[in-house]
């Protein structure tokens, strides 16, 4: 088997662990979702992989990756209000706010999180540990992760589109999206040498 034929099966695989580990492990928050799901869109403009099974493997690891993130967060909630080794002690009073944060705008930060860096990977997680509904946290799951991928996939793909890049490759994609990691990074760098 060719690599060509591999190569689409290597991207869906690999885009699914890439936004599934990112939405869901607390610590690997860093990892570039936004950015990834551009490149994989412009990739889809060129031909490399199709627009609907990406966007389908995609909307799965991003719903998984939150459902994760939950489940981390109920686990940790224990040792969180015991002070288990390892873990701070969080006061009850803290724990309560946070409660009616989640009450309260729970339904909005689990929609509009998916967009904002970061906050995406926190937002499940705190949930689990304030114990939001679960029905209410897998509904705005659903819709935030349909919405999410769907929109930043497909905007990669009309610029694919619109600007010609049929010919982007793998390696053209993987240069974007190199380039799109280290952009905010060198200007925080270039900010603070200022």
């Amino acid at each position: 088997m060719h690599f060509e034929a591999l190569a689409p099966n290597l991207v869906y695989i690999l885009a699914f662990l890439i936004i599934l580990v990112e939405s869901g492990i607390f610590f690997l928050f860093f990892l570039p979702g936004d950015s990834l799901l551009f490149a994989l869109g412009i990739l889809a403009a060129g031909g490399e992989v199709a627009l609907g099974h990406l966007i389908v493997v995609l909307i799965g690891a991003a719903i998984l990756g939150n459902l994760l993130g939950y489940f981390f967060g109920t686990l940790m909630r224990r040792g969180l209000l015991e002070g288990r080794k390892y873990l701070p002690k969080v006061k009850s009073e803290h724990l309560a706010r946070a409660e009616t944060f989640y009450e309260k705008y729970g339904i909005y930060a689990v929609l509009f999180a998916r967009f904002v860096p970061v906050v995406r990977t926190i937002v499940p997680f705190f949930a689990g540990i304030v114990m939001m509904r679960r029905r209410t946290f897998g509904i705005w799951t659903v819709i935030g992760g349909i919405v999410w991928i769907t929109t930043v996939v497909l905007v990669g793909y009309y610029l694919g589109e619109e600007f010609n890049l049929h010919n982007v490759t793998f390696i053209g994609v993987g240069v974007i999206l190199i380039a799109a990691i280290a952009t905010p990074i060198f200007l925080k760098l270039l900010k603070r040498l200022a």
